[in-house]
């Protein structure tokens, strides 16, 4: 009996001390106080085509014990004093560009924020802003209650309407840097893109999209560049289906990326360099913003430089050690220089033997380089000779070619064409193959003769 007689005491106190702290609560916060949530000139977009009331809020904030009448009211007092302050002064809105659909409002203790509402005229407002675009409502709260404070510095505003256009758009459109996928990459990775609104919908906005190749198109002719359509295979994306709801102005679509079709397990990687334009293409409410209608999203496989370091000559067609006397031409022009890894040395073909019908001054000029294993190839470099060995460069054009033997077949893979004989390197893709052996071939010079001199070849990929 003891027990219990000290546990009823117990909780006695607890619900004491309990009613103590909200009673203590209470006493640190303001009485029920009203106001208007955005008071002085306040500018709203009014948009064409749809019939959006405009909602100006009335704001409770306090303990929540009270509850409020409250009105709002033109009152050109309210504009004549706030153009006694201004350089710029607003004229009174005819009143048959508007009307104010809710006047009054009953708020309840549990309240914190109602709105009242202004409907438009749309026709008749857009001529009047036509005219003089500095016009708006004043208007004054009023407040029928007692028990409740009134905040006497935020009871008016001016509604200054602006016009504008309802607009779907891309929240980042344009050319966005996307994914660079490695081996280590999942096989699927979901990307997630931001559609939004400029204005609060009264019902859901269904929205279409579309993959528009010609965008690419664009893009390479304005900024010089050769990006790539996305393959098919590359990505999964609905079209359709998608929805900003209604009430909200933000919605995301993704795509999933799927990185076997660039990056198989087995077999070479497609290297490069793509873009999936991906456009707003329809929408149920309003008209897309044609500025923010679309994205090109990159994909970029990177190819690494292939090491040398297992790297040797197999054959060269043209040498300029071999010819007599090779030893008076100042220095070591062998073609191993070329992948030796550094633009300080240079190969240099035969030029200097009179019978023209000798192989090693003819066209084509051959180097078979052995890569010491096989590697998946996408793209090769050329450099010139640096200094003032620069006037030896003469390779104007050729092909290269791979195979799995030294002997052949031999599949070519990309023609080739130095942009001009100042140019100190020079850069280009060849069609991905996996191969062992590389036969780097200079069919053409920029003066006719095999006198020819190359620094460096470089091969990327895996």
């Amino acid at each position: 009996m003891k027990m219990k007689h000290n546990l009823y005491i117990g909780l006695f106190a607890c619900a004491i001390a309990l009613t103590a702290c909200d009673s203590a609560i209470n006493n640190f916060m303001v009485d029920d106080t009203v106001a208007l949530l955005t008071p002085g000139l306040v500018k709203e977009s009014v948009y064409l085509g749809l019939d959006n009331p405009t909602e100006v809020y009335v704001l409770k904030s306090g303990k929540g014990f009270s509850g409020a009448n409250v009105s709002i009211s033109v009152d050109n007092e309210v504009l004549a004093t706030y153009n006694a302050t201004v350089d710029k002064p607003i004229a009174a809105m005819p009143e048959d560009c508007y009307t104010i659909t809710v006047s009054s409002l009953s708020l309840s203790p549990d309240d914190y924020q109602l709105p009242f509402r202004i409907s438009w005229n749309r026709d008749r407002l857009a001529a009047v802003l036509a005219d003089n675009p500095n016009v708006g409502i004043p208007l004054r709260l009023k407040v029928g209650s007692e028990g409740v404070n009134v905040n006497e510095d935020r009871l008016t505003t001016i509604i200054q309407p602006v016009i504008d256009i309802p607009l779907v758009s891309l929240s980042q459109s344009g050319y966005q840097i996307g994914l660079m996928p490695t081996r280590r990459t999942s096989l699927e990775e979901l990307v997630y893109m931001n559609v939004q609104a400029n204005f609060i919908p009264e019902r859901d906005i269904d929205y279409t999209l579309s993959i528009d190749a010609s965008l690419i198109e664009e893009y390479n002719q304005a900024h010089g560049t050769d990006y790539k359509l996305l393959p098919a295979e590359a990505y999964k994306i609905d079209l359709e289906g998608w929805k900003i709801r209604k009430s909200m102005k933000t919605n995301r679509f993704h795509f999933t990326f799927c990185r076997e079709a660039l990056i198989p397990e087995d077999g070479p990687s497609r290297f490069g360099e793509y873009i999936l334009p991906i456009r707003i293409s329809s929408v149920s409410l309003s008209d897309v913003n044609p500025e923010k209608s679309y994205v090109l999203y990159t994909v970029s496989v990177i190819a690494s430089r292939i090491d040398k370091s297992k790297w040797s000559i197999y054959s060269c067609s043209s040498d300029i050690r071999s010819i007599a006397n090779w030893e008076k031409v100042e220095g070591n022009y062998p073609p191993a220089n070329l992948i030796d890894g550094t633009t300080n040395t240079h190969w240099r073909t035969v030029w200097s033997i009179k019978d023209s019908s000798d192989p090693r001054v003819q066209f084509p000029v051959e180097v078979v380089i052995d890569l010491g294993e096989t590697r998946d190839l996408y793209k090769v470099g050329i450099d010139a000779p640096t200094g003032t060995n620069r006037r030896y460069f003469n390779s104007k054009s050729g092909v290269i070619e791979v195979s799995d033997s030294p002997e052949g077949p031999w599949t070519k893979v990309s023609d080739w064409i130095y942009p001009s004989k100042t140019t100190s390197a020079y850069e280009f893709d060849v069609d991905p193959a996996s191969a062992r052996y590389v036969k780097f071939v200079v069919s053409e010079s920029f003066d006719g003769t095999t006198k020819m001199a190359i620094s460096e070849l470089t091969l990327w990929g895996e």
